[in-house]
């Protein structure tokens, strides 16, 4: 796979059964429909999305819509309200600051093994990554927010896959839409952030390079700060995040 298009990782398979004897179900159409709109910006915290809207856009009927939602309510990303519809929920900052604290936990440990695994891997996943982050300062250009996210997300579950641990790359997986939906609402918040963010993937690819892992930790951890303030600041000023949509 070309190292500019993001996917998805060997994260846990969420949401419902996708594939029946001739093709995606009514409810993965529904389901990925839905999600989609999610986690490429069209939606925001307190929006509204109702089993009407889905359905219409699908041309399916409102049921597997309706088992497509709960999934997307299961998984902390849509909050359902009878005879009103979904409404969407953001990362609040208390959840925020726990998950970006297990990821810390789980991409300073990638990038620990890539570093002790030798000049020639390091560099080979540092040109690969760069490819991520030039396709990156490419969507912010062209003012993609979507896609900015998406290759955000790809920057760094590149560098956990680069560790060669299944196990904690499948760990990382599981973060993923999470992750995604805390990076939209805080450049909602604060759209100058997504220079900062370029800024500070630059910082965590020179430290990789260099094979210097507390370099890398101290870059991840104010990459993760500034994440968490713009989060806080999407919170405090709800009205600012709505109004740059």
């Amino acid at each position: 796979m070309p190292a500019n298009q993001p996917t998805t990782g060997r994260g846990v398979e969420k949401g419902p059964g996708r594939f029946g004897p001739s093709g995606p179900s009514a409810v993965a159409r529904a389901y990925e429909h839905a999600k989609a709109r999610l986690l490429d910006g069209s939606l925001g915290p307190g929006d509204w999305l109702t089993e009407g809207e889905v359905a219409d856009a699908l041309g399916i009927s409102r049921t597997p819509v309706r088992e497509a939602f709960l999934h997307l309510q299961a998984e902390g990303l849509l909050t359902l309200h009878p005879r009103r519809g979904a409404q969407v929920v953001g990362v609040d900052p208390a959840t925020a600051a726990e998950l970006l604290e297990v990821r810390h936990l789980l991409e300073h440990h990638a990038a620990t093994c890539v570093a002790r695994a030798g000049e020639a891997v390091r560099r080979a996943v540092v040109v690969a990554l760069e490819e991520v982050l030039a396709s990156q300062v490419e969507a912010r250009r062209t003012g993609d927010r979507g896609r900015f996210v998406a290759l955000d997300r790809e920057l760094h579950r590149r560098v956990v896959a680069a560790s060669g641990n299944r196990v904690l790359e499948g760990l990382y997986g599981t973060l993923r839409d999470r992750q995604q939906r805390l990076v939209l609402d805080g450049l909602r918040a604060d759209p100058s952030r997504a220079e900062r963010i370029l800024e500070e993937h630059r910082a965590l690819l020179e430290a990789l390079a260099e094979g210097d892992p507390a370099a890398y930790d101290r870059a991840l951890r104010r990459h993760l700060a500034g994440s968490l303030r713009a989060l806080r600041g999407a919170a405090l000023d709800p009205d600012l995040a709505a109004s740059d949509r």
